[in-house]
């Protein structure tokens, strides 16, 4: 049994396009496992390789995002402390 609260409450590159691929991929999986048949697997696992693509993209794309957040925090911060003196 682990102990201590869950570390991870929010996925930080959620959205809802990946949300709506997630469910489309679960849906066309219970429609596979229904009907047992050739196309729904195809459906299926073309609905699997664009989940699989949609996730990193969505997560270089957030991460990105913080990035250039960050970057731009730190040279307002760099050019106030390089401003030029008056004597």
């Amino acid at each position: 049994m682990s102990q201590g609260p869950c570390r991870h409450k929010e996925t930080w590159w959620w959205n809802e396009e990946v949300a709506e691929a997630a469910r489309e991929k679960k849906k066309k999986y219970g429609n596979w496992k229904k009907e047992n048949s050739s196309e729904a697997r195809k459906e299926y696992k073309k609905s699997r390789q664009n989940t699989k693509r949609l996730f990193p993209q969505q997560m270089r794309r957030k991460e990105g995002i913080c990035n250039l957040r960050v970057y731009s925090e730190l040279f307002v911060k760099v050019a106030y402390f390089n401003l030029p003196t008056e004597n």
